[in-house]
């Protein structure tokens, strides 16, 4: 069954739901276990916030973890403060570049 893509209500049109909010800020890791302790930091602090872990390469070649963070109540470096060196010395976090977004999402692997 086809659906058009505007509804009408008594003979006026309703507007499509808003797009998502742009993601605050991406960050890359070199350890798969970062991304979920840095979830964890942001959420004991901040509300309204939504996350993907996507797995992919980084420049080097090497298997990487991208945490697109989209917060509503943070900035990116109020959250880059907050992560601060609470992480293990093992883990590499460092910014990803958001212009890169819709190439990960069609070549990456999301893990949650």
């Amino acid at each position: 069954m086809n659906r058009p893509l505007v509804t009408t209500v008594d003979g006026t049109t309703v507007p499509a739901p808003p797009a998502p909010p742009e993601p605050t800020m991406l960050i890359a890791f070199n350890e798969k276990s970062g991304a979920p302790q840095v979830v964890d930091i942001i959420a004991a602090k901040h509300a309204f916030v939504e996350t993907e872990i996507w797995k992919t390469v980084d420049e080097q070649g090497r298997d990487a973890w991208v945490l697109v963070i989209t917060c509503e109540t943070a900035t990116a470096s109020e959250i880059f403060d907050l992560i601060g060196s609470r992480l293990p010395d093992y883990i590499q976090a460092r910014h990803f570049p958001p212009s890169r977004l819709p190439e990960l999402r069609r070549s990456g692997d999301r893990v949650s």
